[in-house]
C-alpha cells in the first residue's frame, strides 16, 4: 500500500494510526440478497441426490447471492474496527461516497 492510498479512518475521521496501533483494517462491504429461486431449486437438488457436494456439481451454479449495488472500501483503525458495528461502518462508509460524488 502507498502513501497516497492511506486515508483516514472512516469511522472516526482520525489518521489509521492515530492510537499509536501500527495495525488497521482495510476492509470491503457489500450487500447482498438471497436469490429464493436458486435456493430453492439447489435445495431441491440436494434432496434428490442425497448429497450436497454431489448438488454443488452437477447442480447449474448459478448465483445464490444477489448484489444490491456497489461494494465500498475504506480504511478502519483498531479503535474504530473494535468499537463500532458493521452496520455503521457501512453507513460511514456510504457518506464517504457520497461525498466523493457531490465534490466531483
Amino acid at each position: 500500500m502507498k502513501q497516497e492510498d492511506i486515508k483516514p479512518c472512516i469511522g472516526c475521521g482520525k489518521g489509521v494510526a492515530h492510537n499509536k496501533c501500527m495495525a488497521f483494517y482495510q476492509i470491503k462491504l457489500g450487500s447482498r440478497i438471497l436469490n429464493l429461486p436458486a435456493v430453492q431449486r439447489q435445495t431441491g437438488l440436494e434432496m434428490a441426490m442425497g448429497s450436497p457436494v454431489l448438488a454443488m456439481v452437477m447442480g447449474p451454479g448459478e448465483d445464490i447471492a444477489i448484489n444490491l449495488g456497489e461494494d465500498v472500501t475504506g480504511l478502519v483503525c483498531m479503535d474504530c474496527a473494535v468499537s463500532k458495528t458493521v452496520a455503521e461502518l457501512w453507513e460511514l462508509m456510504g457518506k464517504e461516497e457520497e461525498k466523493l460524488v457531490d465534490s466531483s
